[in-house]
């Protein structure tokens, strides 16, 4: 056995050969060896002789069809090649010369095909890879479209339930009341209920400590999930509505030296999150300035608690912390979407007092912010006719909800029909990149859509560079838009199910330089992206199926009518369309889904189990309760609304009073209906008592309905 060195790739290698056998060896060679023993003692052993290799390589070709292992070099495993220092040929002992050039040539030829089959497996692979990930981000904005489509339904929703319940009610509430620096009267938007001002200054209640200290100890009892107590968030709240009320509309705050403004989006009650940043960027504090962009409550399961820990910071640190208003700091969203019933859980049988001073401090709240004097922030967003100098001046305490403001701001005229479309437009608009100007938001209902050239315009005539927002959740937490003249920052991570979407945050230091943060909870880094897929997958589904039960008796009908041989089976498409046009969520492709969304029997859609499956998915527990167990229905959440708006008072149940004005100002809407006398609306009453008490529950409201419907069918 001899042993070779060669260098391939820069790398040395060693290569054992395989001497050929003494009766394959030419005669010549041998004797060449006897007669010259020196010169073959001083060849090194490491080496073969060149008269070696040649025999070797004449071994190889005489043998090659004998089905001989390869070595390594793709060659034969009895032949030896010996990289040298130089490319000359080298003669044998017996004055043949040996092309090595030849044998170099043979390697790097079967390197290259090497080189060539990874190649070639890479690209596989890298097809592959690229596939698997298209496929993945399509789905990604597929369910990212659905979550979106629905949440901006169910706002445009809502709004119009507003809209037909408040159609005269809102005549009165909107009215601008006397500009009275100590004695403002506010409405509660639930029903137009007067509460005076004074009422947060007489009523005695105990001292709060508004140090730094204070406000870290609240913070460290939050993280033990400890209860909060009534009467110190009502103190707290109340001091926070003595400070916010007498703060311009738009504040300003400049960084720190060599330091940075933190901008947090929308939370949304959800604490983690809040304490996330808190952990990674610090404390609130004079030499680290926060400003809160709106809509810390609703949806979340620690509203008040998100709430009261930004509003303790701000008392700590006055002119350091700041909080924008947002469209869900508005008692009637409260209504709507979780902080209402939250305070009723968290604080029983105060609901009524603790709503109020919540609302109280929600009118308060600055309408936005100018950082460094060169960029802009605010919660939604701006139009077209948007203008400074009018939000300055507007009294944001005039009005008791920026959402009746959105439904009925055109009741009013003049000045005050401005200041209500500027004010709506700041916490309810949206960016859209092919709108010319501004134009109304029928996406949400509410507010303006706005375009790159109302934006240019805007940063132009005010000498800014950036406008900031929130008010839309984005997967990666922050997006640009209109080239980059707009930022939308969303910090509530996982909002719609756990792994939609990441949260972020900002910094923007004294130069007006701007850096995003986006960061992601532990308990979603570690789902593996496919299991993330899944789950957000399954709660897009299920989310269309909840809509697509709102509108389960028009599908009914629809079905049959276009079933002309009663089979209980559509043709997919006849089905998609007919979903697209009951549904009304627009972007859904339903025929792509029709693996999750139907139910195939023979290649068609079997649409009275594929309805079955929608409520098999969507079915709720029981409400449990001592006098009523009804159940939670497909459209429960509009009865909930309409519940929550009749129930003016928040008590948790309606009276006589509530319901009769409830069904008079309904039927003020309906032509030759007089409104409800106040025997009949006793009488209404009695027939929804079920259990005889004199007030009506929600689960009885709930029961009615379904014995009604019942009844219709």
């Amino acid at each position: 056995m001899g042993t070779a060195c060669s260098s391939i790739g820069g790398q040395t290698v060693q290569e054992t050969a395989t001497r050929p056998k003494h009766n394959s060896v030419p005669a010549a060679s041998a004797t060449a060896k006897a007669s010259n023993p020196t010169a073959a003692a001083a060849r090194p052993s490491s080496i073969p002789s060149p008269s070696a290799a040649a025999a070797g390589a004449h071994h190889s070709s005489r043998d090659s069809g004998r089905g001989d292992k390869e070595n390594e070099n793709g060659l034969p495993s009895n032949v030896v090649v010996a990289q040298l220092s130089t490319d000359k040929p080298v003669s044998s002992p017996v004055g043949e010369a040996l092309p090595w050039t030849v044998a170099k040539a043979t390697i790097s030829m079967v390197h290259r095909a090497e080189r060539r089959a990874d190649l070639l497996a890479a690209i596989v692979i890298q097809r592959w890879f690229r596939a698997r990930r298209a496929r993945r981000m399509f789905l990604n904005k597929l369910y990212w479209r659905i979550f979106s489509k629905i949440e901006y339904k169910t706002e445009q929703d809502h709004l119009q339930l507003l809209q037909f319940y408040m159609r005269m009610m809102a005549m009165n509430s909107l009215r601008p009341q006397p500009n009275n620096t100590i004695n403002y009267t506010r409405q509660l938007a639930s029903g137009g209920h007067m509460l005076d001002e004074a009422l947060f200054f007489s009523r005695p209640h105990p001292p709060i400590d508004t140090s730094p200290a204070a406000a870290e100890t609240f913070l460290a009892d939050c993280r033990k999930n400890r209860p909060l107590q009534f009467s110190y968030v009502q103190a707290l709240l109340d001091e926070a509505f003595v400070y916010l009320k007498d703060l311009d509309n738009v504040s300003r705050i400049s960084a720190p030296p060599k330091g940075a403004v933190t901008i947090i989006g929308d939370l949304h009650g959800q604490l983690p999150d809040l304490l996330h940043i808190f952990d990674t960027n610090g404390l609130p504090s004079s030499q680290r300035p926060y400003v809160f962009n709106g809509d810390l409550v609703d949806r979340g399961q620690d509203s008040a608690e998100v709430f009261c820990i930004v509003l303790h910071f701000m008392l700590a640190y006055p002119g350091s912390v700041l909080i924008n208003r947002g469209n869900h700091e508005d008692l009637l969203m409260n209504k709507k979407y979780g902080f209402m019933k939250e305070l009723e859980r968290k604080f029983p049988g105060n609901l009524n007092q603790i709503a109020a001073c919540f609302g109280a401090v929600f009118l308060a709240l600055p309408l936005a912010t100018v950082v460094a004097e060169r960029i802009f922030i605010v919660h939604a967003g701006i139009s077209a006719n948007t203008s400074l100098s009018v939000i300055e001046r507007l009294d944001r305490l005039r009005y008791s909800s920026l959402q009746l403001l959105a439904v009925h701001g055109a009741v009013l005229e003049g000045p005050a029909a401005e200041e209500a479309e500027q004010a709506v437009d700041l916490v309810w608009s949206d960016p859209r990149p092919n709108v010319k100007g501004s134009e109304p938001n029928t996406v949400r209902g509410g507010g303006s859509l706005w375009g790159p050239s109302a934006t240019k315009t805007f940063l132009k005539t005010l000498n800014f560079k950036l406008i900031v927002r929130s008010h839309e959740c984005k997967q990666e937490g922050f997006e640009y838009c209109h080239d980059s003249q707009v930022l939308t920052v969303f910090s509530a991570s996982h909002y719609y199910t756990n792994g939609s979407n990441k949260g972020a945050y900002l910094h923007i230091d004294d130069s007006a330089g701007v850096t995003i943060y986006p960061f992601e909870l532990t308990s979603a880094k570690k789902m593996s992206s496919q299991a993330r897929l899944r789950e957000v997958e399954a709660a897009a589904m299920s989310a269309v199926m909840s809509q697509a039960l709102l509108h389960k008796q028009e599908l009914e009908e629809e079905f049959a009518n276009s079933d002309g041989k009663q089979s209980g089976r559509l043709n997919v498409l006849v089905w998609a369309q007919i979903m697209d046009r009951v549904v009304r969520i627009d972007g859904i492709p339903w025929q792509s889904c029709r693996s999750r969304l139907a139910v195939m029997d023979m290649g068609m859609v079997n649409y009275s189990r594929t309805l079955q499956m929608y409520e098999n998915c969507c079915e709720a527990p029981r409400v449990r309760e001592k006098d009523d167990g009804a159940r939670f229905y497909s459209n429960l959440d509009q009865l909930e609304s309409v519940f929550r708006l009749i129930d003016a008072d928040n008590s948790g149940f309606l009276t006589t009073d509530e319901l009769a004005t409830a069904v008079s100002l309904l039927s003020q809407g309906q032509e030759r209906r007089p409104s409800l006398t106040e025997a009949q609306a006793g009488s209404l009453l009695k027939l929804m008592d079920l259990d005889h008490d004199g007030q009506i529950t929600f689960n009885e409201f709930v029961e009615c309905y379904r014995l009604v419907q019942r009844g219709a069918k």
